[in-house]
């Protein structure tokens, strides 16, 4: 029988790499994927909507990097065609 290893974490330094520059680098990196991906699946009428689509990062706590639509009608494009989700496989 296989012996089961025990992990303890240290919860002060889970914390700081969670705001460490390094890990919001690859965030953004793989945010910068998705971005990518969703701009060349997005639905195209005038531009403006594969335009509005960037990327935004910071820490606020910890490490974040997020793909937003700048454009006020984001979420029904998004509501109705769902390609930002289907591009969230570029992140890997």
């Amino acid at each position: 029988m296989a012996k089961r290893s025990k992990v303890e974490l240290h919860s002060a330094g889970v914390i700081e790499l969670l705001k460490d520059p390094g890990v919001l680098a690859d965030l953004v990196e793989r945010a910068e994927r998705v971005l990518a991906a969703a701009q060349a699946s997005s639905p195209v009428e005038t531009g403006a909507y594969q335009e509005g689509l960037e990327v935004r990062s910071r820490i606020e706590g910890r490490a974040v990097a997020r793909v937003v639509s700048t454009v006020p009608y984001g979420l029904k494009v998004e509501a109705s065609t769902g390609h930002m989700a289907r591009a969230l496989n570029a992140a890997s």
